[in-house]
C-alpha cells in the first residue's frame, strides 16, 4: 500500500508521516495562490528530502486534487499511469496519444476549481521531448481561461531554474508563482524536539541541518548521542551513507564532489588549497563549486568590504558532520568500532559547534533583532577577516552597526571583558562607521557581568526565553 500512495497520488498519510513541522508560512503561500481566481502555473522546486512531495499533499489535503509522481520511464506508461491516477482519483475516464493530450482530455472534461501536480517532473520532461514547449501551447489554447492549479515541482535545481524558469524556456511568462522551498531554519526544526533544550536543539541542528526528512529519523525520546550512535554511525542505517548516495543521484561522476567536500571537512577553505590538495586544474574549481553550491551544500563567503578572499564554507550541517565523522572513520565504523568514533566526536564537538553556531547566529539575526537582542537590524550581515584577525558577524544598517563574537562554550565575566575589549579594537581594522555602535557576544551560556552602554552579553537562555514568549 505504501508503494502505492508514493507512486499514484493517494493522499492518505501513514501512521509514520503524519507531522507537518514549521512550513506554516509556505503552506499559507499556497493556499493564496488556491484563492485566486483563474489558471495558476505554480514552480516549486528544491533539493531533495527537504520536504517538497509532504509540503504540496498537505496544501492538496481535502482539495479536488490529482498528485502524480512522475519517474523515469517512457512516455506510454507514463501516460498510461496518470490515465489510471485520474480514474482512481475522480472516477473519470480520460484519453489522449501522450501525456499532454491525456492532461488536455482531464481539465477539459472536469468542472470547477482542481489542483494538478506533476511531482518530479524533471522525469517527465526528459521522458518527453520537447515537453516544456508542449505544455506551453496546451496552457495558451486549453488551459488558460480555466480554474485549473497546476503545480510542477522538481528536485533537479538547475533543471527548474533553466530549463523551467529560465528565460529562454518556453513556459518563462506562463508561471504565475514559483517557490524554492530551502531548509528549516534552527528555530523552525524545535518542532522536531519539543521536550529538548534549545541547546539540544541546536546539537542537533549541527547533526542534521534543516532537511525535516533526516530529523523525523530522530527519536525524541533518546539522547541526541544515542540517535547519532544509531541513525548515523552504524552501518546500514539511512544516514550513515544518505550524503553519498544524494551526490551519487544529483551528480554523474561524484569522486571530485567527495574530494572537494572532504577537503572542506578538513579546515581547506580557500579555492587554490583544495584544487592543490586533490590535484585539479583550478581553473576548472569553478565549475565544481557552483555545483555544490546549487544544491545547497557549500556557501562562498567574503569579508564585508571586498571581494577577495573567497572562501569555501558548509551550508548543510548534515554534510559537514558526515564529512567530518563519517567518512573519515568509515573503516572502523564498518568494523564495529562505533564506541570509538563516538568518543572521538564528544571529544571534538566544541570545536565543531563553534562554527555551527557562528552560522546559527547568522540565520537567526532577524529573530534575535525582532526580540529586542540586536539593536542593528540586519538589513547587512556578514563576515570579515584580515590576515590573522577576524569578526564571526557584523550586522550594520543605514543607522548603525553591530559586532557580534560567538563562542560555544560557558563563558565567564572576565572571559566576556576580554572578548569585548579585543572586539572593539579588531573593528577600527574594519573602515565602517555609523552613528551608533554595538559590541556583542553571544555564547553557549554566560555568567552576569558589567556592561557598557553599548555592549551586550547573550546566550541561549536568552534565546529560548524569547521561543517562550512567541
Amino acid at each position: 500500500m505504501s508503494e502505492f500512495v508514493s507512486r499514484y497520488g493517494v493522499l492518505q498519510m501513514s501512521s509514520l508521516d503524519t507531522s507537518f513541522i514549521n512550513r506554516e508560512r509556505e503552506l499559507g503561500f499556497l493556499e493564496r495562490i488556491w484563492s485566486r481566481q483563474g489558471f495558476q502555473l505554480l514552480i516549486l522546486y528544491g533539493r531533495r528530502r527537504i520536504g517538497k512531495t509532504r509540503l504540496l499533499r498537505e496544501f492538496c489535503r481535502g482539495k479536488p486534487c490529482i498528485f502524480y509522481t512522475c519517474v523515469e520511464s517512457s512516455p506510454e506508461v507514463l501516460r498510461d499511469e496518470f490515465i489510471e491516477v485520474v480514474r482512481r482519483r475522480l472516477g473519470l475516464s480520460v484519453y489522449g496519444r501522450d501525456f499532454v493530450e491525456a492532461l488536455v482530455d482531464l481539465v477539459g472534461k472536469y468542472r470547477g476549481r482542481l489542483v494538478i501536480v506533476l511531482d518530479e517532473f524533471q522525469y517527465l520532461a526528459r521522458s518527453i521531448r520537447g515537453l516544456t514547449s508542449i505544455l506551453q501551447r496546451a496552457i495558451d489554447e486549453y488551459f488558460i481561461n480555466t480554474d485549473l492549479m497546476l503545480v510542477l515541482c522538481g528536485s533537479s535545481i538547475s533543471f527548474m531554474e533553466r530549463k523551467v524558469l529560465g528565460y529562454q524556456s518556453p513556459l518563462y511568462g506562463r508561471r504565475t508563482n514559483s517557490l524554492h522551498l530551502k531548509q528549516l531554519n534552527p528555530l523552525d526544526i524545535h518542532g522536531f524536539y519539543p521536550e529538548w533544550s534549545l541547546k539540544e536543539v541546536f546539537m542537533a541542528y549541527g547533526v542534521l541541518g534543516g532537511t525535516p526528512a533526516y530529523h523525523k529519523l530522530f527519536d525524541e525520546r533518546k539522547s541526541l548521542w544515542d540517535n547519532v550512535y544509531e541513525k548515523i554511525l552504524c552501518p546500514g542505517e539511512y544516514l550513515y551513507d544518505e550524503a553519498v548516495n544524494l551526490l551519487r543521484q544529483e551528480l554523474r561522476d561524484p569522486h571530485t564532489y567527495l574530494s572537494i567536500l572532504s577537503c572542506i571537512a578538513h579546515g581547506y577553505t580557500r579555492v587554490s588549497e583544495i584544487a592543490s590538495k586533490i590535484h585539479v586544474d583550478q581553473r576548472s574549481m569553478s565549475k565544481y563549486i557552483r555545483v555544490l553550491e546549487e544544491l545547497e551544500i557549500v556557501k562562498r563567503y567574503t569579508p564585508i568590504g571586498r571581494k577577495k578572499p573567497v572562501h569555501i564554507r558548509f551550508r548543510d550541517n548534515y554534510f559537514r558532520f558526515w564529512f567530518t565523522y563519517v567518512k573519515p572513520f568509515q573503516g572502523l565504523l564498518e568494523l564495529g568500532e562505533i564506541d570509538h568514533v563516538l568518543e572521538h566526536i564528544r571529544g571534538t564537538w566544541s570545536l565543531y559547534m563553534g562554527h555551527v553556531f557562528r552560522d546559527i547566529v547568522e540565520e537567526i539575526a532577524v529573530f534575535m533583532y525582532r526580540n529586542g537582542l540586536l539593536k542593528t537590524k540586519p538589513l547587512n550581515i556578514g563576515r570579515w577577516w584580515y590576515k590573522d584577525l577576524e569578526i564571526d558577524l557584523i550586522v550594520y544598517d543605514d543607522e548603525s552597526i553591530s559586532y557580534v563574537e560567538v563562542k560555544w562554550s560557558k563563558l565567564d565575566r572576565y572571559s566576556i571583558r576580554r572578548i569585548l575589549n579585543k572586539l572593539r579594537e579588531k573593528s577600527r581594522r574594519l573602515g565602517i562607521t555609523r552613528r551608533r555602535e554595538y559590541y556583542v557576544v553571544v555564547s553557549m551560556e554566560k555568567e552576569e557581568s558589567v556592561l557598557e552602554e553599548n555592549e551586550y552579553s547573550i546566550d541561549i537562555s536568552d534565546l529560548e526565553g524569547c521561543l517562550r514568549k512567541l
